[in-house]
């Protein structure tokens, strides 16, 4: 039996009736799927049975439009790739998109215009002594909608700032590694993985990337971690510099390809393939 079912409709359809909805619905009941994909060939609606078994729910946990990707919804779909589905996954990570989608919609919501009980409870936790009526009631609605937004803006100050002067690497330890004895991390090894670090901070915390450096070449990893190399970076030679990309080949195997550079800045252009590489090891 299926454990995903596909409805296409005609290219332009935009599902706005029942019976559209409906059609899958009715399918759904009638197998062992477990998740349920409506389609016109542009927009993708992914449903799943999260409110009760083999009863499709009527709210889509993942919808994604072609026209409008984004490196979000990439990772949510990698997730559902023939190589590394399993149904009992799929539900979980079914029900965490649907549900931490369901919290982001709500404080978007609150965001644009709070609601008496959302405002409440940091008056209770500001003001446990008052009551909340009258015109304090009325002030706290500004200060909520302020205090969400100035906290919003000082976090993403705090993001760009990690990003564009990253702290110093932590020194890497040269006794356990006979191969990275009497190594040097040079001034573009050391510009070259800041430039990885500020590429990679949209997707992950910047601490989490880390370097090893050997005698033939500076190792950028995730995690610290000899298992998820993003990028390896062959500058000993000035004049023929070269990073080596690391990217997951269709039989799942790691494989890596070289690039020659002339100078750093042309690291950005594969910030796309860097990016990939470490939301495969998320």
């Amino acid at each position: 039996m299926p454990s995903i079912l596909i409805e296409c409709k005609c290219y332009g359809n935009d599902f706005g009736n029942d019976h559209e909805w409906s059609q899958l619905f009715a399918y759904f009941s009638a197998t062992d799927a477990r998740i349920g994909i409506l389609t016109n060939g542009i927009i993708y609606k992914f449903y799943a049975d999260l409110e009760k078994l083999n009863k499709m729910d009527k709210t889509p946990f993942l919808e994604v439009n072609l026209l409008n990707l984004n490196e979000s919804v990439i990772k949510e779909l990698s997730k559902l790739t023939k190589t590394t589905f399993d149904v009992n996954d799929a539900i979980n990570f079914a029900s965490e998109l649907k549900y931490v989608g369901g919290i982001k919609f709500l404080l978007k919501k609150q965001m644009q215009s709070p609601d008496d009980d959302f405002v409440k409870y940091f008056f209770k936790e500001l003001c446990p002594d008052n009551k909340f009526i009258g015109q304090l009631k009325e002030d706290f609605f500004n200060y909520t909608l302020r205090g969400i937004k100035e906290f919003i803006t000082e976090e993403m100050k705090h993001l760009l700032d990690d990003a564009v002067n990253p702290p110093d690497p932590e020194p890497i330890s040269l006794d356990s590694d006979p191969e990275i004895t009497n190594t040097e991390f040079t001034e573009d090894e050391r510009e070259g993985y800041y430039i990885l670090r500020a590429i990679l901070s949209s997707i992950v915390d910047p601490s989490k990337i880390t370097y090893k450096d050997t005698a033939t070449y500076c190792n950028i990893l995730l995690d610290n971690n000899s298992w998820k190399p993003i990028v390896r970076l062959h500058f000993n030679n000035s004049e023929r510099k070269k990073i080596e990309i690391f990217s997951i080949g269709n039989d799942g195997n790691r494989i890596s390809e070289k690039c020659s550079i002339d100078n750093l800045t042309e690291i950005y252009q594969y910030a796309d393939k860097f990016k990939a590489i470490v939301t495969t090891y998320l």
